[in-house]
């Protein structure tokens, strides 16, 4: 039967020499390996994630030597295509598809989000953007890149091959809103339960927009908390042009922005200049809550008021008013 050293005899010292000196080894060697990463990768802020990841290393190279913001962005922008075009899509050393690039293969959003994930571990920095073409029905995603040398945030339609940084694509299709993450947690995940209130609105800074003040009352006093929505209605054949694009025989309505009132029962919003039919301005509340329209016009200031207190049945298939 085998007998237990005592833990203060040599013996028992001896015996763990061993896996201490294995361990010291273990992390001499980790300590060397980041070192050495830290030295001869590219300057990739990101993290470890970024740095062990191949194709990261290759778009760094891509951008590294770029002078300034746009040929920097252009340069990524012209390396994921280049990937997306060839289908590059390659395996990690688990066996997993790259990460770094796979979702690229997706719509504009999955592009959008890929390219700002990546634009961001390189040093730029990105925010992927939701939109609505109210004249269309659908959401459209792009990027806000920071202009290092101009001090502002720069549109960019990256997942379009054809438009680069200098490309005048904004007024190409009318837009209601422009909607980025903020630093609240998970706010980027809010617009896929129409939760607009979490996201910041910055259509006005890149397209002719107008201001719109919605006073709500309570038996003529100002009611806070008020949870008021910013609609788009389409119907009458209304859609897009291209071929298989959607065609909106039956009326539909399509949330685009929310907001709360303050203490003084006011809630502010900025929108795209109105396309085709004004924007439908109602409360967020169940039954027939009261409604308005409004036509949003550039650089002019609208107001509205609704009563908290009063029925106001809405017919959906009932036309939008003419633009004045």
């Amino acid at each position: 039967m085998a007998v237990p050293l005592p833990s203060g005899s040599p013996a028992a010292g001896r015996s763990r020499t061993p896996v201490r000196l294995g361990q010291r080894t273990a992390a001499g060697v980790l300590v060397a390996v980041l070192l050495i990463l830290r030295v001869l990768s590219p300057d990739i802020p990101g993290g470890l994630r970024y740095r062990l990841d191949p194709w990261v290393r290759h778009a760094a190279d891509a951008v590294a030597e770029k002078p300034g913001t746009a040929a920097k962005a252009d340069a990524l922008h012209e390396w994921l295509h280049d990937r997306q075009r060839r289908e590059q899509w390659t395996h990690d050393w688990f066996g997993r598809l790259d990460w770094a690039t796979a979702g690229a293969r997706g719509g504009c959003r999955a592009f959008c989000e890929t390219y700002a994930e990546i634009g961001n571990a390189l040093g730029l920095r990105v925010r992927p953007v939701y939109t609505f073409w109210p004249t269309i029905g659908n959401p459209h995603y792009w990027v806000e890149i920071w202009d290092v040398e101009n001090q502002r945030w720069h549109p960019c339609d990256v997942s379009a091959y054809e438009r680069t940084w200098d490309t005048p694509w904004m007024h190409r299709v009318p837009k209601a809103v422009s909607l980025v993450p903020t630093t609240e947690p998970g706010s980027w995940a809010a617009h896929d339960q129409s939760q607009w209130e979490m996201l910041e609105n910055t259509i006005g800074q890149h397209y002719p927009s107008g201001q719109v003040e919605v006073t709500v009352l309570e038996r003529d006093r100002p009611l806070s908390g008020a949870r008021v929505e910013v609609q788009v209605w389409l119907g009458n054949g209304m859609g897009g042009q291209a071929a298989g694009a959607t065609k909106f025989v039956d009326p539909k309505l399509f949330s685009v922005l929310a907001g709360r009132t303050d203490t003084n029962g006011l809630v502010r919003f900025t929108l795209g200049h109105s396309a085709k039919q004004p924007y439908l301005i109602r409360l967020d509340v169940p039954d027939d809550s009261d409604w308005a329209w409004v036509a949003v016009h550039s650089n002019s200031l609208h107001r509205s008021t609704l009563q908290a207190d009063r029925r106001h049945p809405y017919n959906l298939k009932a036309s939008p008013p003419r633009l004045p």
